[in-house]
């Protein structure tokens, strides 16, 4: 059984996450997204907010889970019995990211690595972009779900 994991911070969750997310859960047959803390990044909206905003979002796909993540990668394996870990690709910067950062953690693990081309039209837009949108008053609308 393919259970995939989905890790991010979601603040806030942006269209092409969601769209990410419906992929996978066509492909995998259970799907965890981890909403990571991330309390050092200075969140816009707080983990309970970001997990409920998901948990919206995939209300539709039955087998999608949704769940508080604390950053401790081996222990969310360990817990969840995921067997792969889903990363979507933007650009070459996301690719030098994936191998350096997720891959070495994913082979230790024994996590297969699953990548998704972001939608085009998707791909310019970042959480981090977002979080400016909305601290300058501006419309987030188009950006999420």
């Amino acid at each position: 059984m393919t259970i995939a994991l989905v890790v991010g911070s979601f603040d806030p969750l942006i269209q092409g996450q969601a769209d990410l997310i419906r992929r996978v859960a066509e492909i995998a047959e259970h799907v965890i997204v981890a909403v990571e803390a991330t309390p050092a990044h200075k969140p816009l909206y707080t983990l309970e907010e970001r997990i409920s905003r998901v948990q919206e979002a995939v209300a539709a796909q039955s087998t999608v889970e949704v769940r508080a993540y604390d950053g401790d990668l081996a222990r969310l394996v360990e817990e969840t019995g995921a067997t792969a870990y889903v990363v979507a690709l933007r650009s070459a910067g996301d690719v030098e990211r994936v191998l350096a950062e997720i891959q070495p953690a994913c082979n230790a693990l024994g996590l297969e690595i699953i990548s998704l081309l972001a939608e085009p039209k998707y791909g310019f837009v970042t959480t981090a972009l977002v979080r400016d949108v909305v601290r300058m008053g501006g419309d987030s609308r188009p950006f999420v779900p």
